[in-house]
């Protein structure tokens, strides 16, 4: 049983990198399912099994933080359902409450199974298919397709597919920067650093940049005031400054060299100006649908307009989660979903930093709440792996 578990957790986290790939999941008539969350529900229901069947198995007593996680993960789900009574869209809003009671599942059996002693080996598995995925979607959007941003589709270049590449970046590529830095120099870590920086600057994601870049100086300072943190040595100084210049050279390259540079340019600028430029209206649609989010919540402040309704009224989708569940679920959901922020941050603030692991898990957590500001992803599987993964660190085995 320990050894299936084994291969079934390394087999997990090597399709890691494919959970956002529509042509890597398992297609029924109303759902896709992502080939990492098929292999987690064995390791779940093989749990399950143990508990009834063997008289050693463990029973886990989970952390305080963990706790209260759950108890409100799983009362925002209650509303999140309740509200799907009022939606306009019945079949979106089902799908919606399918991918949320996912991610529960997910975070159970992550919170309860995770196993830390294989941890750097399981990230280590993530970090080399991610970094051979990657590599492959760099070549052939750039050489083959000529595409003018990375996507997450094979074939179809569109926003919503950046919006997907970009949350995989942003989370996925703190792990690569802090093991580049820990590690002893290798030329594997230094050319899959090479790669994820300009897969994310290849994005032209403006809310993957802001939230990558932002989450690694917050978390640079969290571990600069840690008690406990990793051992600085010289070793540690001259990889971090190599990180940051490896980072700033490839900027440079993408802002002057290639084809598509003006375009990065002046969304780059479109940053720190927070206007439109050319026929782009991407900013002026973000401040409207922030008018109208806000508009919908004053009209029913307490429960909201229901699951999925912004989009079942607008036909938009409204690019920033909290706007979202504040008009959707009301202040009652929002207050619920700030907890489980106010959990993660608790936790990530407090956790112990004596492995890279744990200082990448708090720098992805960072980028994933500051995500949550541009896109509407709170339902996505990826998102609560790296929160159960944090929480993980927190809990009490009593055998």
């Amino acid at each position: 049983m320990v050894r299936l578990e084994n291969l079934l957790w390394e087999s997990a986290f090597l399709t890691f990198p494919l959970l956002s790939i529509e042509i890597f999941r398992i297609s029924s008539t109303f759902f896709e399912t992502p080939i990492f969350f098929v292999i987690l529900l064995i390791i779940f229901f093989l749990y399950i099994i143990e508990l009834f069947v063997s008289d050693r198995a463990q029973i886990i007593r989970l952390s305080p933080l963990s706790e209260i996680f759950i108890l409100l993960f799983l009362f925002f789900i209650f509303l999140h359902i309740i509200n799907t009574l009022r939606s306009a869209d019945m079949d979106r809003a089902l799908k919606d409450d399918i991918k949320l009671i996912s991610c529960f599942i997910i975070s159970i059996t992550l919170i309860l199974r995770f196993p830390l002693s294989k941890q750097k080996i399981l990230i280590s598995l993530m970090i080399f298919s991610s970094t051979i995925l990657i590599g492959i979607y760099l070549f052939r959007y750039f050489f083959i397709l000529k595409a003018p941003y990375l996507s997450i589709g094979w074939s179809e270049i569109s926003e919503h597919g950046k919006n997907q590449m970009g949350l995989y970046l942003a989370i996925v590529t703190p792990f690569i920067f802090w093991k580049n830095i820990y590690e002893k120099f290798s030329f594997y870590n230094l050319l899959s650093l090479l790669i994820h920086i300009s897969a994310v600057l290849y994005t032209l994601s403006r809310g993957t940049w802001i939230s990558l870049f932002a989450s690694i100086v917050v978390a640079t300072i969290i571990f600069l005031t840690k008690k406990e943190k990793l051992k600085i040595n010289l070793n540690f100084i001259r990889n971090f400054f190599l990180g940051i210049l490896i980072v700033a050279v490839l900027f440079f390259y993408f802002y002057s060299k290639l084809p598509f540079s003006d375009v990065f340019r002046l969304r780059l600028q479109s940053i720190f100006s927070l206007e439109d430029y050319a026929n782009r209206r991407s900013i002026s649609l973000r401040k409207e649908y922030i008018r109208t989010s806000i508009d919908y919540f004053a009209g029913n402040p307490l429960f909201g307009i229901g699951t999925s309704n912004f989009y079942g009224f607008t036909l938009f989708v409204n690019h920033n989660d909290y706007l979202q569940i504040l008009c959707e679920q009301g202040i009652i959901g929002f207050v619920t979903f700030l907890g489980i922020l106010f959990v993660i941050l608790y936790c990530l603030f407090n956790v112990n930093i004596k492995e890279y692991e744990s200082l990448s898990l708090i720098n992805s957590s960072l980028s994933i709440i500051l995500y949550f500001n541009f896109v509407n992803t709170y339902n996505v599987i990826i998102i609560y792996v790296i929160w159960s993964m944090l929480l993980r660190q927190n809990l009490r085995r009593k055998m």
